[in-house]
């Protein structure tokens, strides 16, 4: 018996501390459910102001979201395919142009006009771009898009309103300045 003396002495030692260990876990777990229980839940809203209060953004699982390179790979991808698709829309421009010319009739370019575009929250610099083209404020999206990288992230939202075919600076100071 006494050879295993401290083999036995271990044995009971340790089936003492894990049978105290099993009693704080229980008394912590216990401790935790009567702390739910007293505390009320908290509502969409309320979650949806204490993020906005700590400078965070809410945002629904559904919606894709996208890493900064993610980002760049798309807006390179939308540019290397706006040559083909402005190649295309000007094929099919060419024969109004011809006939208005046809006809003695100068097409307008409105240049004295203003036009505005309202950049909303979540717009991308090449969303923006669209608006610029399709206000006729712009006529290349894809030069404007080269031109303006810089200011992607820095878009505020808004309305600018612009006066005939202003140079591409003017345009994005419009776009990043407060409105």
């Amino acid at each position: 018996m006494h050879k295993y003396r401290s083999w036995l002495m271990g044995l009971g030692i340790g089936i003492i501390l894990g049978a105290s260990m099993l009693q704080l876990i229980l008394l912590a777990k216990g401790l935790q459910t009567s702390e739910k229980n007293g505390s009320e839940a908290i509502t969409r809203e309320q979650f949806e102001s204490y993020a906005k209060e700590q400078g965070l953004a809410f945002y629904p699982s559904a919606e894709k979201r996208y890493s900064e390179d993610e980002l760049a790979a798309k807006i390179d991808a939308a540019i290397a395919a706006l040559p083909e698709q402005t190649d295309r829309a000007q094929d099919a421009a060419s024969p109004k142009a011809d006939s208005a010319e046809s006809n003695g009739k100068e097409p307008s370019d409105g240049s004295s006009e203003e036009k505005s575009i309202r950049v909303e929250y979540n717009d991308t610099l090449i969303i923006v771009a669209g608006k610029l083209k399709d206000a006729g404020i712009i006529d290349d999206e894809a030069d404007f898009l080269k031109q303006a990288n810089s200011i992607s992230k820095k878009l505020k939202v808004g309305t600018s309103t612009f006066t005939g075919k202003p140079a591409y600076s003017e345009i994005m100071k419009h776009l990043t300045g407060t409105k």
